[in-house]
């Protein structure tokens, strides 16, 4: 899907994408493919080694090789396992992408059903950390509210650094809160058009998945007006 948004919006090779909340890196992945330089940034420290593992690893892929054998002896009986001293015998990788890989392939591995366990383990506080997190502050209306109030504030980041006649994706879906069906695709249209946006297309993504909070997404493609 992102391959295929990147295309419609005539991105090509040498040209730039931002990706505001970068995630899990598949929007750097498919831009580095095609060739277009990417800028990411994410709040969630995992996320940011996701990105950097999936996109940085390749260059360094003989050398992740090389030093597995040696891993896995220092760290008995395998590599996954629950070593208090993992990350101590990852410090003395000074590659730092080898590193990652590494560092990730563990978390991935051991926590895969949950995210707060793999924080936990990289030694991030979760009270501390959740509150920069857009979408999880607050409670009952008032978590409504600030990520509203948060998501406001990145549609006019996106304005302010978007060049004219470029393009602002944005996917985007209402999900239910509290059994009442939150307005998130319409809040969405109606500040990026005030911002000066406008709406090329919206399209609609089906979500195929029994446990989902969503059953659909928009994909809005707006153009920021000269």
């Amino acid at each position: 899907m992102i391959r295929a948004l990147l295309n419609i919006i005539g991105l090509k090779a040498g040209d730039t994408v931002f990706e505001p909340f970068s995630g899990s890196g598949t929007t750097a992945l498919e831009a580095q493919l095609l060739g277009i330089n990417f800028i990411g940034i994410d709040i969630s420290p995992l996320c940011v080694m996701q990105g950097k593992v999936k996109t940085k690893s390749i260059y360094v892929i003989d050398e992740i090789i090389k030093l597995k054998n040696s891993l896995i002896s220092k760290l008995k009986p395998s590599l996954f396992n629950q070593e208090k001293d993992f990350y101590k015998t990852l410090a003395g990788i000074e590659n730092e992408p080898v590193r990652d890989f590494y560092a990730l392939a563990r978390l991935l591995v051991d926590y895969v059903e949950n995210d707060a366990h793999s924080l936990e383990d990289m030694g991030y506080l979760l009270n501390e950390i959740r509150e920069n997190f857009v979408g999880v502050r607050g409670k009952g209306k008032e978590r409504v509210e600030l990520y509203n109030s948060d998501m406001k504030k990145s549609y006019s980041e996106m304005y302010r650094i978007l060049k004219p006649n470029k393009y602002a994706v944005i996917v985007i879906g209402n999900a239910t809160y509290q059994g009442e069906e939150v307005k998130t695709v319409e809040f969405t249209i109606e500040y990026m058009t005030k911002l000066g946006f406008k709406l090329e297309k919206d399209i609609l993504k089906i979500i195929f998945g029994l446990y989902n909070v969503m059953k659909k997404e928009n994909i809005l493609i707006f153009r920021k007006a000269k």
